[in-house]
């Protein structure tokens, strides 16, 4: 029979046990707990990876039949202006040549028919050196173009510019030019064709009969001389969303799409401007006092990769 000191030992033994069971078995339930979680968080971070996986795919195959589109439309477009140029060649040759023979035949023309002669062939050279653009290797890239760079006053570049116009747009245009401008490094050519775009949307965006105001006053741009080529039209101006968007390739925003044009005018303009190692921006304003576009041109052109 056992003694008292057994028995109590016994029981100690037996109630250690019993406590080790049930700390042994909180133990395995909070481990398994915790497995599930772990499991459970797992599988949730693996869905939320699936989800985002499936979100990115989707996405990519929205972006590259996004890109189709615009792929074959940009195509379209390309081949209707390489239609276009070829379509325009026939009837300007034909109006150059009818020109030419009325200023044979004239002998006795007055100074007002020789100043329309001289006005229709400057507009066919206008035209001739535009469809030169669509035939370039991008399409209106004038970075193909072969620079004819000279001393070049902005002040004659924009009379000549209205010139081409014509009368009405002389009536409505004020150039104000500072005193003592000095001539720039410049292509004239390719600076009319900036001006002419630039003119062309102020007359058709403002209503009729309305100013509009070409500045040329001297400004200078991180160190470099230059002069600040200004044109301010009476129109409804430009929105601040659509003001760096105007300059892309066929753009065209919401306000200008009853108005007849391709959306090239603009990009031609700044194409210009850059190659000239210039800037152009849009400057808004509040809604109804008139689009403004300022062409900042340096005195001189830099070598490729020089500086001022």
């Amino acid at each position: 029979m056992a003694g008292p000191c057994h028995a109590g030992e016994a029981a100690a033994a037996g109630g250690a046990l019993t406590e080790g069971l049930v700390v042994g078995g909180g133990l395995f339930l909070l481990l398994a707990a915790l497995t599930v979680l772990t499991l459970c968080a797992f599988q949730g971070r693996r869905r939320a990876v699936e989800l985002k996986r499936a979100e990115a795919e989707r996405r990519a195959r929205e972006a590259e039949a996004a890109s189709d589109r615009d792929r074959r439309a940009f195509e379209d477009q390309r081949h209707l202006l390489s239609m276009m140029a070829h379509e325009f060649r026939t009837p300007l040759a034909i109006i150059d040549a009818s020109v030419q023979s009325l200023r044979l035949l004239d002998e006795d023309a007055t100074p007002e028919r020789l100043n329309r002669f001289g006005r229709i062939a400057r507009a066919v050279e206008r035209m001739n050196g535009l469809l030169e653009l669509v035939q370039t290797r991008d399409r209106f890239d004038v970075s193909v173009w072969t620079q004819d760079l000279a001393k070049c006053d902005l002040a004659d570049v924009t009379a000549d510019a209205l010139d081409i116009v014509g009368a009405h747009a002389e009536q409505r245009v004020v150039v104000q030019s500072a005193d003592g401008v000095p001539p720039l490094e410049a292509d004239h050519r390719m600076l009319r064709y900036a001006l002419l775009n630039l003119i062309d949307n102020a007359l058709k965006y403002s209503p009729r009969g309305s100013r509009v105001d070409v500045s040329i006053k001297p400004m200078q741009c991180d160190g470099r001389a230059g002069l600040l080529w200004t044109i301010l039209d009476q129109g409804r101006g430009i929105a601040a969303a659509d003001r760096e968007r105007i300059f892309e390739k066929y753009y065209r925003s919401d306000d200008t799409s009853e108005t007849a044009g391709l959306g090239l005018g603009l990009y031609i303009v700044r194409q210009i401007i850059q190659r000239h190692q210039g800037s152009v921006r849009a400057v808004v304003g509040e809604p109804g006092n008139g689009g403004c576009f300022e062409c900042w041109l340096p005195l001189a052109q830099c070598p490729e990769g020089g500086q001022a």
